[in-house]
């Protein structure tokens, strides 16, 4: 089928912050460690997982945590342990594409973007920077009353696989 098919899918990943709203998964929050070196800039790397609206990030690079991402639309604040930092990713520079079947409701979709990162608390306060992510999902969209595709509404499972990476700044 055509990319605009599972576009409501896309759309309403990216309405939902790039992710499903978020509750924490196994409360597993990690202390941040800064890295082995001392540079006050480097790349960090950002690993989020998410099923349905559980979400999990990893951050590694210029500090090391581990947490929860809650989704707010357009911005997303991570929970990494000792403080927290908010990812905006607005929908207008994002780009996705999406295939589906239209008989088992099945889709897959990608969606890349660009992000910044700041507004950091405790040990993240003056944490500032930008980035490129990715986004990998699969769904299972609802059936209508008649039996099609639910294309509008929010998928009956959503599994998804963020990647993003950039540089930051560190006070």
């Amino acid at each position: 089928m055509k990319s605009k098919s599972l576009a409501a899918i896309a759309a309403a990943v990216l309405t939902l912050g790039v992710s499903a709203s978020v509750v924490a998964g196994s409360g597993a929050d990690a202390s941040p460690r800064p890295a082995a070196h001392t540079d006050k800039s480097t790349i960090e790397h950002f690993s989020i997982t998410g099923i349905g609206n559980r979400q999990v990030v990893i951050a590694h690079g210029a500090f090391v945590g581990g947490g929860r991402d809650v989704s707010k639309g357009q911005h997303d604040l991570l929970h990494l342990g000792g403080g927290m930092l908010t990812i905006r990713h607005p929908n207008s520079q994002s780009h996705y594409t999406a295939h589906f079947n239209s008989k088992t409701c099945y889709g897959t979709f990608k969606i890349t973007g660009h992000y910044t990162v700041g507004r950091g608390t405790g040990r993240f306060a003056g944490v500032t920077g930008d980035g490129r992510y990715r986004v990998h999902g699969e769904a299972i969209l609802k059936h209508t009353a008649s039996g099609a595709c639910n294309q509008r509404g929010a998928p009956k499972v959503l599994a998804e696989y963020i990647k993003a990476h950039g540089p930051v700044s560190m006070p």
